[in-house]
């Protein structure tokens, strides 16, 4: 049925197939780091979009928890809801189009998934926002060290816990740089002052006419017919020549 449908798309979702990563014969299950408490930190985002896209700019929530940024006015996409009457609007981000939301929020999504699928997350967040919109990213720092129960993560200041799932904490100069990296010259990437570690994804307007090459992403053109065919990760499109 429907339901179950969706289930099996969520698994397959980068976050979904963080709660199957193993470890011995334990799972990481990032499901269970959602919390409650993230309304005032959605609402600082929000300030940050509406200050850079404008109010009325349609925005979504990618990793939406516990759904309260619905509150705000936000469209969510969230493979695992467990809140009672939330529903996401998407819960497998391939039914999310490219290029279609203004503002994108991802609020301590990435240190709660192994390398892997934090890359795939941050691609894909690049791939649904649209040119010149803004995405607003955070992470947990230092404190995730702090844990007094649980085991050394294969990362640096990383930590499995004694509930089963993972942590990574980044600096600010880390998370700016892994994003920087990761998404590529058509994307413009600044630390801002929210959280432990926090960063402003800006997506380039020229991005269609750039070819994108990074040590993850190999680029290629050649010449079809009478036009220049563009391959990058995030379109394919031919211009003429």
């Amino acid at each position: 049925g429907a339901i179950g449908t969706a289930t099996v798309a969520a698994e397959n979702t980068p976050i979904g197939k963080a709660t199957k990563v193993l470890k011995g014969q334990e799972v990481f299950s990032s499901s269970k780091t959602q919390r409650s408490n993230t309304l005032p930190t959605y609402e600082k985002a929000k300030n940050i979009l509406d200050s850079d896209i404008g109010k009325n700019a349609n925005k979504l929530d990618y990793g939406a928890g516990q759904g309260h940024s619905e509150k705000l006015g936000f469209d969510t996409y969230e493979p695992f809801p467990v809140k009672e009457n939330f529903t996401p609007n998407y819960v497998d981000p391939a039914k999310i189009p490219p290029n279609s939301y203004e503002g994108i929020t991802n609020l301590n999504v990435l240190n709660v998934v192994p390398r892997q699928e934090r890359n795939e997350i941050v691609k894909d967040i690049g791939r649904i926002l649209k040119p010149n919109g803004t995405a607003i990213i955070t992470t947990r720092g230092r404190d995730v060290l702090a844990t007094k129960k649980g085991i050394k993560g294969p990362e640096d200041m990383s930590v499995i816990t004694s509930s089963n799932t993972y942590q990574k904490g980044f600096t600010q100069k880390e998370l700016k740089n892994y994003l920087q990296e990761t998404l590529g010259p058509s994307f413009e990437v600044s630390s801002i002052k929210l959280g432990p570690a926090g960063a402003k994804i800006k997506k380039l307007s020229e991005y269609k006419n750039k070819i994108i090459k990074n040590s993850k992403d190999k680029v290629t053109s050649k010449r079809e017919g009478g036009s220049v065919v563009e391959r990058n990760p995030y379109n394919y499109t031919a211009k003429a020549i």
